[in-house]
């Protein structure tokens, strides 16, 4: 290892002495060797002083919340209520309004539950093919799937009441009643090159000789129909639909090219909103058709606008992978999950059917083409605001169910086999296959007596924990919960990674099962510099669940030891070194030494008088008198603080010099000697 000269060689050795820098100076500064004073004359200030300042675990946020306890003390990051829903990966703070995702747990209202209680419906001789519409018809409730149509009675009975033939299946269905008939009859699109159906009681159907369909609805005093791809014809409202003559020209009106077909019609500002597979369009009998906005052009997709449905006074579309709503001032904003940038969860894809509950919530089925699962997310959260009541928010929650290995593709509801005062939501499925639950009556299912809870876990998938300091590490304490109903049959458990990266959980001993919060221990030893944490609903029947307010984690932050140093530098003329050896430089050499330091941005290394060496950054510059000892006087120097820029320490460098004389020396350079 090289060494450099720091000064002349005009003292003598011992044989056989082992010396260290800085000797035979008291600091080394960026190579070069100075000579340090006392500040107070009587008062030894040349060894090294040195200390800790307070950094960041001594900070004390200006609230009055858990953040304001002094991290020194152990700090809590609380998870409370989320309003704004999904998709946060990294925790911010305090109290973050966004979880990652959940799967069977609702925390939509500002307490966490579990989600709904999932009946299971299998109709016998279904279709292998998706479940298309709901539509009520008098006393039954009723779908299409594929060729077949299927009819459930008040009392809950499922009967498969119609088929349309192999190869033919429904693509709209509305039920009408026009105003000089009788009674409502659903009308059954079949498509281009298919007749259409009507039925009035869901047991007898009738086919039409001439008229096709393939989509509907119903626009004030008209009733329309899209059919050869991209024609609109209409039916005033006091006219029979079911007599041909009754509908306008075929070709009356057109909308777009023939390369695009229609999939779907709405009613949005009482116009009519046409949904073709490249873009939706506006129309109406006196201006025509437009696009609804003429850069909002998609790739032609088979299924662009087929997934739509109405919540309040919008209307909810599907195109390629993105979910869009349209206002009463015809606005189209993309609002869909996708747009949440920062999700990497399993609660992602494409929102492939709608359902608006009361003025509650907007339900959106979710599927993941890549995994081949859907999910079941909640547009709209609940939080309180500032006047203290509570208001509805824009937010994506879910998934309110464990994920389905299936493409959810419509959703219905019906009072049929639901109790008194309440509805039963169905989801229909691409195979055929149905599952159900009971609506709640208010925005929180925990106020609804008939709402049933999932009987299996739901988890909570928390923001990756940080502490606000994503690169310190952080011992992990403890944990605590809160709730409203927590016992020993509906309770809650904390489950942790102690690295996002890895593939197991690990459960913290202990369940949060008491009123009104519990605290539960990490086993000693416990850190982490980013931890992943999951909240598990656990209860042990369908009319219960926990209900949790939020969870706290107490941690401490681990600071590296970077210390501040004082040294008092003599800078004058005629200094000699510890071995009474003049020092080559003067007062302005020793000032030009230190200002080349000072400038150096990375720091510099200096070796202390306990002959460590650090990298340090000099932050303080300030001329004072310091008394020499080994001339007894005061002389000029300079008094600077110096910040540890790198923890990273190392000893001095030892020397040996074994039978030399000065003489000797003079031969020899001092990079020639033995380094130890």
């Amino acid at each position: 290892m090289s060494a450099q000269v720091y000064g002349s060689l005009n003292h003598s050795f011992e044989t056989g002495l082992n010396v260290s820098e800085p000797w035979p100076y008291d600091v080394i500064v960026n190579q070069f060797g100075l000579m340090l004073g006392d500040v107070d004359r009587g008062v030894r200030s040349r060894d090294l002083e040195t200390e800790k300042p307070d950094d960041l675990r001594a900070v004390v946020p200006s609230d009055y919340s858990y953040g304001a306890l002094n991290p020194v003390f152990g700090a809590i990051v609380s998870y409370g209520p989320m309003p704004l829903g999904l998709g946060q990966r990294f925790g911010k703070g305090l109290n973050d309004p966004r979880y990652r995702y959940a799967l069977g747990a609702n925390l939509s209202c500002g307490v966490w539950q579990k989600g709904p209680d999932l009946s299971d419906l299998l109709p016998a001789g279904r279709d292998t093919a998706p479940v298309n519409r709901f539509f009520t018809l008098g006393a039954n409730f009723c779908w299409t799937n594929g060729r077949y149509v299927f009819k459930m009675d008040a009392a809950g009975v499922v009967t498969r009441c119609w088929d349309f033939g192999a190869g033919n299946a429904c693509t709209d269905v509305i039920v009408f009643w026009y105003n000089g008939g009788t009674q409502a009859y659903a009308y059954f699109a079949m498509g281009d090159g298919v007749k259409i159906w009507r039925t009035a009681d869901a047991t007898a159907f009738d086919q039409h000789a001439t008229l096709e369909a393939r989509a509907w609805v119903e626009q004030g005093q008209n009733i329309w129909r899209a059919h050869d791809r991209n024609r609109l014809s209409l039916c005033d409202v006091n006219a029979d639909p079911w007599t041909a003559a009754n509908w306008s020209a075929p070709n009356t009106f057109y909308i777009g090219d023939r390369n695009h077909t229609i999939t779907r019609l709405a009613l949005q500002a009482n116009l009519v909103v046409v949904f073709k597979t490249d873009q939706p369009y506006v129309f109406d009998t006196t201006s025509g058709q437009r696009p609804l906005y003429r850069h909002l052009r998609f790739a032609p997709d088979p299924s662009g606008g087929e997934a739509m449905g109405h919540w309040l006074n919008d209307v909810y579309v599907t195109y390629q992978k993105g979910g869009y709503r349209i206002d009463g001032d015809l606005v189209v904003e993309q609002i869909g999950p996708e747009e949440l940038a920062e999700n990497d969860s399993p609660v992602k894809g494409r929102l492939t059917c709608y359902y608006g509950h009361e003025t509650f919530y907007l339900f959106g089925g979710l599927y993941d083409d890549d995994t081949g699962t859907s999910h079941l997310v909640q547009f709209g959260g609940w939080t309180e605001g500032a006047d203290g009541q509570w208001q509805r928010v824009d937010a994506w929650h879910g998934s309110l169910i464990v994920g389905q290995a299936k493409r959810m593709t419509a959703m219905g509801s019906t009072a049929n086999n639901a109790p008194a005062g309440h509805r039963r939501l169905y989801l229909g499925y691409a195979d055929g296959t149905l599952q159900s639950f009971v609506l709640p009556c208010v925005p929180n299912p925990a106020g609804c007596s008939a709402y049933r809870y999932s009987v299996l876990d739901g988890a909570i998938y928390l923001p990756t924990f940080t502490g606000k300091f994503e690169s310190n590490i952080k011992p992990l304490r403890s944990a605590i919960a809160a709730g409203l109903f927590l016992d020993a049959d509906n309770y809650a458990r904390l489950e942790y990674k102690l690295s996002p990266s890895a593939t197991l959980w690990t459960s913290l001993p202990g369940t949060f099962n008491a009123l009104p919060n519990k605290q539960v221990e990490f086993p000693p030893g416990t850190t982490t510099v980013l931890a992943d944490f999951k909240v598990v609903l656990t209860s042990n029947a369908n009319t219960r669940s926990p209900l949790v307010r939020g969870i706290g984690v107490v941690h401490d932050l681990h600071t590296d030891l970077r210390q501040v140093m004082t040294l008092p530098v003599l800078c004058a003329d005629g200094l000699v070194d510890r071995e009474g050896g003049p020092l080559p430089y003067g007062a302005d050499g020793i000032r030009d030494i230190l200002r080349a330091a000072h400038d150096t941005p990375a720091g510099v290394e200096v070796t202390f008088p306990d002959e460590s060496t650090r990298v340090v950054k000099i932050v303080g510059w300030r001329g004072v008198l310091a008394w020499d000892r080994r001339i007894e006087t005061w002389r000029a120097a300079l008094l600077l603080h110096l910040n540890e820029v790198s923890s990273v320490q190392r000893t001095g460098q030892y020397f040996r010099l074994e039978n030399l004389t000065y003489g000797d020396m003079e031969a020899y350079s001092y990079a020639e000697l033995e380094v130890i």
